[in-house]
């Protein structure tokens, strides 16, 4: 099965410079794990901020433990604490966004995509026509949907022997 037979086609999307607020509110209202950061003008696909985005804002974060020896000082932090900084100060998509996304072609399995999904961590994954354009998203939840209509409806993988 294609992921463009189970995939959602009309899908919300921000501009980078959407409030970070509306994202949020977005994805309550419209029961999504993520939404994808589109330019407007072109189409193009440049991030995705997913429900791990928000909740990492929300985080706790340590700051960077500064240290003088002779005359030099050193930053002890951890290794993407400018990165975590910088989404916690996040007030639009774009400075909050994933600007690396999986994404999969229109041609792609329902197991491809769960492999994508599995070996990345990534949920939800934007659905890319052959000519480059955004065209739906599947999620993980549209996968377990998948899955149980395969074994409840009629015609389906299960049987009763």
């Amino acid at each position: 099965m294609r992921v463009t037979e189970f995939m959602t086609a009309n899908i919300a999307t921000v501009a980078p410079e959407t409030p970070i607020v509306d994202v949020a509110r977005l994805m309550v209202e419209a029961r999504i794990s993520g939404v994808p950061v589109i330019n407007r003008d072109t189409g193009e696909l440049l991030g995705m901020i997913t429900e791990l985005e928000m909740v990492e804002r929300q985080a706790k974060f340590e700051m960077p433990t500064y240290t003088r020896v002779l005359d030099a000082t050193f930053v002890i932090a951890e290794r993407d604490s400018e990165e975590k900084l910088a989404r916690i100060l996040a007030t639009t998509a774009g400075e909050l966004m994933q600007s690396t996304v999986y994404s999969i072609r229109e041609d792609a399995t329902i197991e491809d995509v769960a492999s994508l999904m599995f070996e990345r961590q990534v949920n939800p994954v934007p659905v890319i026509s052959l000519d480059d354009r955004l065209i739906g998203i599947i999620s993980r939840s549209d996968i377990v949907r998948l899955m149980a209509a395969d074994f409840t409806e009629p015609g389906g993988e299960a049987s009763d022997e």
